[in-house]
């Protein structure tokens, strides 16, 4: 059954999720404007970027996106994607279970905007009532910087059984390149 793009106003905010590419394709100026608005923009946050990686995957159920505006300003988005995927369940090598779990995935650093504690905890009730409405069975953040109010809100916010408390930390580091090879 096909669902209808969701809009819901609260307070002056109004929540919008994209379940389908043709909604997705509706919030393009939106989510063009939130991502050259980034200091730093990531190319998985690129509207085409995300179609073209996203469509055609055989897994994916449908996107998952949501925009937080408040009255009518655009204030952020979070990037994601409904799929189907096997979820080892293992104690050392051997492999108890691999349940076919519907993951909604969140794409390496696919949250655009001013991402404060108040809109962060916005987008984390979001993704709970999706859990909660039986959209997807779990949520899987892609490389979630460990210093992010979103992480902070992803791992205390929802009650201890729900969060995944054996998450991998990878340190991903940058420098700044000098001007000549001698200088490196």
């Amino acid at each position: 059954m096909k669902r209808a793009f969701q809009t819901r106003r609260t307070d002056g905010w109004e929540v919008v999720i994209a379940r389908d590419f043709a909604e997705v394709e509706s919030l393009r100026p939106t989510w063009e404007k939130l991502q050259q608005n980034e200091c730093s923009p990531v190319v998985n946050t690129d509207v085409d970027r995300f179609i073209s990686v996203v469509e055609p995957m055989q897994d994916v159920v449908r996107p998952h996106v949501i925009l937080l505006r408040n009255n009518g300003n655009p204030k952020a988005m979070l990037i994601g994607r409904v799929e189907e995927k096997r979820l080892n369940c293992k104690i050392g090598y051997k492999i108890l279970l691999k349940p076919l779990l519907r993951c909604l995935s969140i794409v390496y650093d696919g949250l655009l905007g001013n991402l404060t504690d108040d809109l962060c905890a916005m987008l984390i009730r979001e993704l709970q009532d999706a859990l909660g409405k039986g959209e997807a069975d779990v949520v899987l953040f892609n490389h979630l910087r460990t210093g992010s109010p979103i992480y902070r809100l992803a791992t205390t916010k929802p009650s201890f059984l729900c969060c995944g408390h054996l998450s991998k930390t990878e340190v991903h580091r940058s420098m700044s390149v000098p001007d000549s090879i001698d200088s490196f």
